[in-house]
């Protein structure tokens, strides 16, 4: 077999193991139990300024 043929059946065998070591996550939502209470004179939007993205926008360092 020629090297890029070799090249590529190891590639796939890496991405079977890796797929095997998938794990399964399960999450369960109560739809019937309340949060926590919001007032009412809590409204807007929030913005997280990082990196001064609202100041010009991203910089280089």
């Amino acid at each position: 077999m020629s090297k890029t043929k070799w090249s590529f059946l190891i590639v796939l065998l890496l991405a079977g193991f890796q797929t095997a070591a998938a794990q399964t996550h399960n999450i369960q939502v109560d739809f019937k139990k309340n949060g926590a209470e919001i007032q009412k004179t809590m409204y807007g939007i929030f913005f997280e300024d990082i990196n001064y993205g609202a100041d010009g926008g991203l910089y280089a360092e």
